[in-house]
């Protein structure tokens, strides 16, 4: 179970994602996760919590390969995706605190087992993992999303 959560409203979680963070490239110039705010949208109830081990570890990567994040490997990344997972991985190290990932919970049609599903963040949670492979895990923040079945 999460734990120190406080109910946030939709927009609010939309506005963190669309302006924010700039989770679809509009400030950036490079257009990404055009779908997103309509799948963060069909989440009802949203809280920001931290994440216990257990449920940060056996968060989905949405990726297609029913990866979960205590499954990832750095060596398994390249490219743009690679260079995004180590800005990250260098922030954290520096003890900058790193936007909150956006997760949702698992839909009863998921026959995978997993805590939460990263609607956004992946890249973040990879880093995070990789740092936790020699520091002491410590809280991850996330928006959490109950989406109706």
């Amino acid at each position: 179970m999460p734990r120190n959560c406080h109910a946030v409203d939709k927009e609010t979680v939309l506005a963190f994602f669309t302006e924010e963070i700039d989770g679809m490239g509009q400030h950036d110039g490079h257009p990404r996760n055009q779908g997103t705010p309509t799948d963060l949208a069909l989440c009802n109830n949203w809280k920001l919590c931290e994440l216990t081990h257990e449920e940060f570890f056996n968060m989905l990567i949405p990726d297609g390969t029913n990866t979960l994040i205590e499954n990832k490997e750095l060596l398994s990344t390249e490219g743009e995706s690679k260079d995004t997972i180590l800005k990250w991985l260098d922030l954290i190290q520096k003890g900058v605190n790193i936007p909150p990932i956006i997760v949702r919970t698992r839909l009863e049609t998921e026959t995978i087992d997993f805590s939460f599903y990263i609607e956004d963040g992946a890249h973040r949670a990879i880093a995070y993992k990789v740092y936790f492979e020699e520091y002491e895990y410590l809280p991850v923040i996330a928006y959490i999303g109950v989406r109706n079945n």
